[in-house]
């Protein structure tokens, strides 16, 4: 997938210095989808492209480049200022084009709307698609020189706005250079922070969690706690203390060593459901379905743990520990669909996660490694091909839907999100179910 800026420096005769220099044909493509497509009612035409202020666009990339690149999908709306291309205002409309980050991709999600206070209507259709973090970079990296470029050589360099940009931009590459300051913008970004703004508990919190955690696995922890970031931490180093399952983990330990030059490839849906597949293959399921008893019996645990009442105490998240060589977890889920969705997600970190990792945190986040997880989880208890084998005619009704749940021992809502996200259903498939899993 690639992420284009085109832009055609054009002549503007009025508005100052600055808006005269930087005035250009913008044109946004997406793996070859043009997202700047506009009907103007006003010439009854079609063009690819808006005519607006570079400027505007640049001043926004930098002052949100922390977040654009390090923040995951949230619904707030300050999230929508540092993440949504109307922000950029500056008296132009602008497509509907949201960013948000995995950490490995960036998800372009743009949808189609028409203009309330211009005659435009963008007629791009809707897409969702993932951009890798490196070429989105270089691409607003090159977007920003160019403009730079031309303003430093021109009139407008003398405006007090130049003065202010040039200095942020300096101070952001700055940051990307050194490695300690980048950290810091990084964790702060993924806190839903913009530089420099979080509190001072936040930082010593997140210093303490990682010389004791590991910092992947506190970044994660950010993402899941963003203001309440210190709290969070706070009450999984209580949990951790009190007494909790082991998990016998060396076959999937084992596993790991075969597999890992792998989890560096694909998409975290493929490499998790790639994974899983390993697995299954390894416990000898064919295309059955993993029992609780069973489940338990590979991961040295009792059937109760699975299929009892209560098993742990409340929790913010499921999460693992590692001890001596081994994994102990918390898991509170009510169900016992729920345990079992859990505890597949926790096998599918012990392969994700790094050597330094002491903590396995599973949060509700939308992380590249959460969707790894979710993906080992889904394929671990309810294999993709025996699933499209079910509903091969298509034919998705609630009463079918339960009976693949009973099946496999899973929520409905599992059976629901693999039909939409592997095979391709629509997404409204998931507007009556709430997330057990």
């Amino acid at each position: 997938m690639s992420f284009q800026i085109d832009f055609e420096w054009i002549e503007r005769q009025f508005g100052t210095e600055l808006e005269k220099e930087t005035f250009a044909k913008v044109k946004l493509l997406l793996d070859g989808h043009v997202l700047t497509e506009v009907y103007d009612r006003s010439v009854k035409n079609v063009r690819d492209h808006l005519a607006v202020s570079a400027w505007n666009l640049a001043e926004w990339f930098v002052a949100n480049w922390w977040r654009l690149r390090w923040e995951t999908e949230v619904d707030t709306p300050d999230a929508d200022m540092s993440h949504r291309l109307p922000a950029v205002g500056g008296g132009y409309v602008w497509p509907d084009i949201r960013f948000s980050s995995d950490w490995n991709s960036v998800l372009v999600d743009v949808t189609p709307f028409e203009a309330k206070t211009a005659p435009l209507r963008f007629i791009s259709r809707e897409l969702h698609l993932a951009v890798p973090v490196q070429d989105f970079e270089k691409e607003m990296e090159r977007f920003l020189s160019a403009v730079v470029s031309r303003v430093r050589e021109s009139e407008a360099v003398r405006d007090e706005r130049v003065q202010i940009f040039f200095s942020l931009w300096n101070e952001l590459q700055e940051e990307c250079r050194d490695e300690t300051l980048s950290h810091w913008r990084k964790l702060e970004a993924i806190a839903g922070y913009d530089p420099g703004e979080a509190p001072d508990l936040f930082y010593q919190t997140i210093q303490d969690a990682e010389a004791k955690w590991g910092r992947n696995a506190v970044q994660e922890l950010a993402a899941e706690g963003r203001d309440h970031t210190p709290r969070l931490i706070h009450e999984i180093q209580t949990l951790a203390k009190k007494r909790n399952q082991k998990l016998n983990v060396q076959g999937i330990q084992t596993l790991k060593l075969k597999r890992k030059s792998r989890l560096d490839i694909h998409v975290p849906w493929t490499r998790g459901h790639e994974a899983a597949q390993q697995v299954r293959i390894g416990w000898g399921l064919g295309e059955n379905p993993l029992s609780s008893k069973d489940f338990a019996d590979y991961l040295g645990l009792s059937k109760q743990f699975l299929s009892g009442k209560k098993v742990a105490p409340d929790t913010p998240i499921d999460f693992g520990i590692k001890k001596d060589g081994n994994v102990h977890c918390l898991i509170r889920g009510k169900w016992e669909t729920s345990r079992r969705f859990a505890l597949a997600r926790l096998l599918g970190d012990c392969l994700y996660s790094d050597p330094e990792d002491q903590l396995l945190p599973l949060t509700k986040t939308k992380t590249a490694r959460q969707k790894f997880q979710r993906a080992f989880a889904q394929e671990l208890l309810c294999p993709l091909e025996v699933l499209k084998d079910m509903f091969s005619d298509r034919k998705i009704l609630n009463e079918r839907v339960e009976m693949a749940a009973r099946h496999f021992n899973v929520s409905p809502m599992t059976i629901h999100s693999t039909l939409v996200n592997r095979l391709g259903h629509s997404r409204e498939l998931l507007l009556n179910y709430e997330e057990i899993d």
